[in-house]
Parts: structure tokens; C-alpha cells; sequence
């Protein structure tokens, strides 16, 4: 980072001692350079990096204030984690800018000197570095207005892409071989090449200024040198004699239905995103100065004392100080069962206290909660690309060079060592070498596989959302299941055989509690209740009453201690009716009927199978027992499930993840391939690659096996186009004359691209035998 000069008004100095101790403070935090002006309040840094969080802490405490200003900003065309990092390192590089970061909302924080900039200067600076962005204002939501960002330019690409299609067909038919006059190709064609694909030239231009040259500038190029090209045969037909407006445009309509697509995968990221973001409740009721106040969750401070009720949502992590209660983590672990959470134990921000009353200190809130962090994971994960997608990008970013640089020298070469007419000749042979190497066979040979693996995932009941989930869910070589929901299927069931006139007893107390265990002993019972008295409930250890006039008990070891009642049996969930007898229940989530076939079925296919949940260690023995899987990982929370399933990934595996619920969103994002179950949350299938619109777990084998299809099919494609281009690219500019003492008519370079094209689709339109 080169040296910069911040002017910082600081308010409060008073006298020259005032002046000494703000200069210290600068150079105790490692500024190079400090000049305090005392009259003005204007303190002049010159620095290469400082900790300023630290610094403008400890002026505070001092007593001054850095009467610095922030503005939000955001950037509605990062395509990764590399732009984001480029727009903070040149925001950090402006004279003036003290800091520059990324929220996990995705929304850069810029803290600036307004005796040096004013927001319009920051904007425009990333402007000019070729990145769209708007300011939003303090109480704007960023992921709200990241979303309506997101849906305007979902109408806009819809529009692009409905309007490229109408005036393709015509063009489709000419390409096809039905002659249309080229004066009307030409008035088809226009339209399309600066109306629609106006698009690619603008992002094409971007992606130059930003020195990160993509497929738009590939897309870009090659239909322009095809419609201008073409443009010649109306200056002399004798010898320009085909034109390649249909070309041009099937190109630009082809790959603007991938980038539809693509746009409305991203904008349902977005929407989960803030779902996520939505676990958090506005406000926060604090106590503090002995009385409570009800405040917004954004200025919840750590070490803040909280106060929670049933039905409210925890507004940070913390940890109980006074009082217990139950807690739902369905949210964030993705059991159903609520927890007993009591003094010392840590409770989970976005989570919701279902019975009880509670105390808790914040110990992270802000960005460091569980959920921001969640929302952080998922954002990352959101950028992965395919590889080969990432291999026709580099290439892209130096093709365009490589063949303009190759038809200028043809040009110059047949100038000067041509036979007569050496301008024509020259003219037809760079010409030709554009043409051939228009990038159509390129740009189509990935988005035409995706397009029709879609189609057929349809048709299998799956949703698959981009060529990432081919490629990557192609070379999958484990699987991993979350348990409950998706192996189980997510709903408590009495597993115990109790005698009847034992259930009949229990089934009734039990139906005075919405407790997920209580609902499963009533759901277990469909005889009639009887009348239920004198319900006492035990918070942390069960429940008594009186049952057609006798006596019920139901709960853990403790309740029966406490109650000073024997039963013949000490461990689990006991129970005792006077007079009629005792004993213990167990409760269990049930396996999915499915799921021993699935297992057996990835297996055979050379598949490793695991489990990763939440839930306890016992329970995940039992369904990893009756399943017979190849190991498990147990009490797991989003981020571990994150860390486990990127170490399994640094040693060389290929994973696949298969969720349902909120708190798989992050891990669903982070796998190679993320599949969304059948019946997911919303979050969860926003997050997923391959969504299963069929609760059945057999669609997971049928997503691999297109996925490996697919990645066939892809691979073939892009061996195609590059050889295509590698032999005649050479023939074009002069090899065929030197072979037959004939020119490389564009005529036949009209002929071998469409051949390309029909290669490439023909290939593709396999995939509607997969079965």
C-alpha cells in the first residue's frame, strides 16, 4: 500500500498537552508522518497502513472525536471475491480514505475525511475503475436493495433475451439453409447485435477497463467482426459473397438465455440471503441503568445484558445469567427438539425461546453472530465458478488478441507476398480468419450442454441452476447427508412399544403440551383421551398431572428424584401411572423408506456415503448403523459442518452435500455440489446447485448420474471447438492456397462454423436420452 496524506478533523483538543497526546496517539498506532494544527482541529497523517478501528477507539477514550464520515456502498456487478478485493484496494488507495471493508451483507464501508472527499468522489472513482455501484443511505437495507438491484436487472436481461429470440427465428431458418435475402438478414440482425447484445459490448468494455478480460469481450468481438464482415458483400458481392448475420445473432441469443438464467439463479441467492439475515430480530429489550430498554439490534454492544420471553428471538449469541427456559435451534442446528438452556449455558443468536424466562450477556453480536456468519459463509460459496467455465474465460481473455493480431498479419503478408489483386485477396483472407474463428462454437459449447441438461432435470423433478453444478457434480466422488429431514424424515415419532392402557394416560397429559416429544406420544395414541387435572409442568425435567383420577408422571431421571418416585428403570424418558404400571419411552426421528436403497445405490456407483448432522452423537450412531454408511460426524453447527467439509475436501475428495434446512444454507453453498432435498426451506434450496422437487431421496442419484452425463458431453464440446479453431484458423489465412492454389473462400468458413455449431448442439441434444 503506497504512502498516503489524511487530513483528520478531530474535535476536543484544547491546548498544546491536548495536541501532544493526539500526536503520540497517531504514532503509537504507526503513523509515519503527524502534524497537529490545533487552531483548525486538523490533524495530517501521512501513513501506509494503520490500524484506525484501534486508533479512532483509544481518541475516544482520550475524550477527542475524528469527525470523520462513512458512506455505504454498493456494487451491483461483483462476479467474485476478486472484484470485491480490487474495489476495496483502490478505495484503500484514495487520498482521504481511512477505511475501506466488506460487510457480510456484501455492502462496502468507507470511512473517509470529508475535508478531502465527498461521497460523489468515492463513487465515481470505482465508477471509473469499471464497476457499477450506488450509495445507499443509512437506513437502507443492503440486502433489500441489492435484491431489487437483482430483480430490475433480472426484467431487463428477460426482456433482452424474449426480444433476441423473436427476431432470431427468421435468422434460424437462414442458418438452417433457407435462403433470406441478406438485406433482410441485415435489418433482423441489426436489431439484435445494438439492442440486445449492446450488452456484451458495454460488459466486454468493463472487463477490459477492470484489465480482466471474459467471455463478453470473446462475445463481443466475434459478432461484430461477423456483422461487419458481413457488411462487405453489399460492397462487392463477386467476391464477399455470404453473409454471417444469422451468425452473429444466434450467438448473442444463445448465450444471453445462459446469462437469463444465470442472472435469476444469483437473484435467489440474494432472497435467501435475506431470510437469513431476517433470523435476526429488530430489536433487543437491554437492560441496563437497573430498567430495560428496548433498542435496536444494531447497537446491541458486547456485554450487553439481554432479556428473553417465550416467543421471542434471540437477538445475539450470549450466554444465560439468571432464569432457564426452552430453546427451538430448528433454525440453526436443524433438530427439531427444543433445548433446555439454563445459567452458564450459550445460546445461539436467531434462535427462539419457546417456554421460559431468561437473562443473557451478548458476547458476539453484529458481524460476529452466528447467522452473519452463516450469511458470510453462503456469500463465498455463491462465487464459485466452473472450471471449465473459468478455462473459456482465460482463454477468451487472450483469443481475441491472438486471431485479431493473426488476421492483421495475414492482411500485411498477402499485401505484400499475395497474388494480384493482393487487396482483395488480402481483405478476403483476414476476413476469413475472423469469421472462422468467431467464437460461436465457444461461446454455445457450455451453455448449450446446461440448457439441455435443465430441460431433462426438469423432467426428472430437479432444478439445476448452473453449469457449476455439472461440472463439479460430474467429478463427485463422496456424498454427505444432513440426518434430520433429509436421510430421517425431520418429524419426532414414538418408537417404543408401550402397552396401550399405558399410552392412553400419556397420550392424554401429554396433549396439554406443544412439545415436539409430548406431540409425538399423541400422534402415537388414536383411541379417545381422557380428562386431564392439576397439570404441573417441571421446566427442565417434565410433567405431572392427574389422568382420569390418577396420578401421571413423565420425564427425565431428575423429575422422578425430585418427586421422590421409583420406577424400575433409571435411564431415558420414564414414566409412571398409579396403579397401572411404569417404565420408559423413546422418541425417535424415523429413517425415510427410501434412503437404504439410496445409500446402496451411490455406493455402487463407486460413491463414498456420510452423514453430517447436528444432532447428538447417539443418534447419529443409530442412523448411521441402520444405514450402513461409510462414517459419520455428529453435534455439528453450520460452521463446523463448513470446516468438515472442507477439510474432506482438502484431502482430495470430491463432495457432494445433501440439506434441507436453514442451517445447511452455508455448507449446501461450500460443497462441490450443494443438492437441496425435497421439501427444503427456502434458504436452503436458494443455496443449493440441484433443488429436488420431489420429496424422494432416489433423486440425488439420478442428479449425479446427469451431472456426469453432462460433464461428458461438456468435455467433448470444448475438445471440438478448440480443435476446430487450431486447424482452420492456419487454413484460413493462407495454408489451404498454399495446398490447392485456391483462396479460403468465406463462403466455406461459413460452412465449417456452422458445422461447428451443428457438432456442438447435436452433441448436446444427447443428453435428452439420459435415463
Amino acid at each position: 500500500m503506497p504512502v498516503k496524506t489524511i487530513q483528520v478533523p478531530v474535535r476536543g483538543m484544547t491546548c498544546v498537552n491536548c495536541a501532544r497526546t493526539v500526536k503520540s496517539t497517531f504514532e503509537s498506532f504507526g503513523a509515519r508522518e503527524v502534524e497537529v494544527n490545533l487552531s483548525s482541529d486538523i490533524v495530517e497523517v501521512k501513513a501506509d497502513s494503520l490500524d484506525w478501528k484501534g486508533l479512532m477507539k483509544e481518541l475516544r477514550e482520550y475524550g477527542y472525536e475524528p469527525a470523520l464520515e462513512e458512506a455505504r456502498l454498493l456494487i451491483t456487478d461483483v462476479e467474485g471475491p476478486d472484484d470485491a478485493s480490487r474495489a476495496m484496494y483502490l478505495l484503500r488507495s484514495l487520498d482521504g480514505v481511512v477505511l475501506a471493508e466488506e460487510g457480510t451483507d456484501g455492502v462496502l464501508r468507507v470511512v473517509f475525511s470529508p475535508l478531502q472527499l465527498e461521497r460523489g468522489d468515492i463513487v465515481r472513482a470505482v465508477r471509473r475503475a469499471g464497476f457499477r455501484c450506488r450509495l445507499l443511505s443509512r437506513d437502507e437495507d443492503a440486502l433489500s436493495a441489492r435484491e431489487d438491484e437483482e430483480r430490475r436487472h433480472l426484467r431487463q436481461m428477460k426482456k433482452r433475451m424474449v426480444s433476441s429470440i423473436i427476431l432470431s427465428i427468421p435468422l434460424l431458418i437462414a442458418h438452417l439453409g433457407f435462403h433470406i435475402s441478406p438485406l433482410i438478414q441485415l435489418m433482423l440482425a441489426a436489431p439484435i447485435q445494438f439492442g440486445p447484445g449492446w450488452y456484451f459490448i458495454v460488459n466486454g468494455w468493463r472487463a477490459l477497463r477492470k484489465g480482466n478480460p471474459d467471455m463478453n469481450v470473446l462475445i463481443a468481438t466475434g459478432t461484430l467482426s461477423g456483422f461487419f464482415g458481413s457488411l462487405l458483400h453489399f460492397v462487392n458481392p463477386s467476391i464477399f459473397q455470404h453473409v454471417y448475420f444469422e451468425t452473429s445473432a444466434l450467438i448473442i441469443t444463445i448465450v444471453l438465455i445462459g446469462k437469463y438464467l444465470e442472472a435469476r439463479a444469483k437473484h435467489m441467492t440474494t432472497s435467501a440471503l435475506r431470510r437469513l439475515m431476517s433470523l435476526r430480530p429488530p430489536v433487543a429489550i437491554v437492560e441496563r441503568g437497573g430498567s430495560l430498554e428496548e433498542v435496536p439490534v444494531e447497537e446491541l454492544a458486547e456485554g450487553d445484558v439481554f432479556v428473553l420471553k417465550a416467543g421471542m428471538r434471540v437477538p445475539s449469541d450470549g450466554r444465560i445469567v439468571e432464569g432457564e427456559g426452552y430453546f427451538d435451534e430448528s433454525s440453526i442446528r436443524g433438530e427439531p427438539i427444543p433445548v433446555r438452556k439454563g445459567v452458564g449455558d450459550e445460546i445461539i443468536g436467531g434462535s427462539i425461546m419457546v417456554r421460559g424466562y431468561a437473562k443473557a450477556v451478548a458476547e458476539r453480536v453484529g458481524s460476529e453472530t452466528l447467522v452473519s456468519q452463516i450469511v458470510k459463509l453462503v456469500r463465498e460459496g455463491q462465487f464459485k465458478k466452473a472450471r471449465f467455465q473459468s478455462i473459456a474465460d482465460r482463454i477468451s481473455g487472450v483469443f481475441v488478441q491472438v486471431v485479431v493480431g493473426i488476421a492483421i498479419a495475414v492482411f500485411f503478408l498477402w499485401l505484400a507476398l499475395g497474388p494480384s489483386p493482393r487487396l482483395e485477396y488480402a481483405l478476403l483472407a483476414a476476413v476469413s480468419v475472423l469469421v472462422v474463428a468467431c467464437p460461436c462454437a465457444i461461446g454455445i459449447a457450455i451453455p448449450s450442454v446446461v440448457a439441455v441438461a435443465m430441460g431433462r432435470g426438469a423432467s426428472l423433478g430437479m432444478v439445476i441452476r448452473n453449469s457449476s453444478a455439472l461440472e463439479k457434480g460430474g467429478e463427485v466422488d463422496t456424498v454427505v447427508f444432513d440426518k434430520t429431514g433429509t436421510l430421517t424424515e425431520g418429524k419426532p415419532v414414538l418408537v417404543s412399544r408401550i402397552p396401550r392402557e399405558h399410552l392412553k394416560y400419556l397420550a392424554s397429559i401429554e396433549s396439554t403440551s406443544d412439545h415436539p416429544v409430548a406431540r409425538a406420544i399423541v400422534e402415537a395414541y388414536d383411541g379417545p383421551l381422557l380428562p386431564v387435572e392439576e397439570v404441573k409442568v417441571h421446566e427442565g425435567m417434565g410433567i405431572e398431572g392427574v389422568v382420569g383420577g390418577r396420578r401421571v408422571l413423565i420425564g427425565n431421571p431428575a423429575l422422578f428424584r425430585f418427586l421422590s418416585v421409583d420406577v424400575p428403570v433409571s435411564d431415558g424418558l420414564l414414566y409412571f401411572v398409579e396403579g397401572v404400571g411404569s417404565g420408559s419411552l423413546k422418541v425417535r426421528d424415523r429413517i425415510r423408506e427410501e434412503a437404504p436403497d439410496v445409500v446402496r445405490m451411490l455406493k455402487s456407483m463407486g460413491l463414498g456415503v456420510y452423514i453430517l448432522s447436528g444432532d447428538s452423537e447417539e443418534n447419529v450412531r443409530e442412523v448411521a448403523g441402520a444405514l450402513d454408511v461409510d462414517g459419520y460426524f455428529h453435534s455439528a453447527l453450520p460452521q463446523d459442518k463448513v470446516a468438515i467439509l472442507e477439510e474432506m475436501k482438502a484431502r482430495g475428495l470430491k463432495v457432494a452435500f445433501v440439506g434441507d434446512g436453514i442451517n445447511d444454507a452455508a455448507v449446501l453453498s461450500h460443497a462441490d455440489l450443494g443438492i437441496a432435498a425435497g421439501g427444503a426451506s427456502d434458504i436452503a434450496r436458494e443455496s443449493g446447485d440441484v433443488i429436488l422437487l420431489r420429496d424422494d431421496l432416489r433423486g440425488v442419484v439420478d442428479a449425479i448420474r446427469l451431472c456426469r452425463a453432462s460433464l461428458r458431453r461438456i468435455r467433448w464440446n470444448l475438445f471440438w471447438t478448440f480443435a476446430y479453431n487450431v486447424l482452420l484458423i492456419p487454413m484460413a489465412g493462407g495454408v489451404f492456397y498454399l495446398l490447392t492454389g485456391r483462396m479460403f473462400d468465406p463462403v466455406w468458413s461459413a460452412v465449417a462454423m456452422g458445422l461447428s455449431d451443428v457438432s456442438v448442439i447435436g452433441n448436446a441434444l444427447l443428453l435428452y436420452r439420459f435415463r
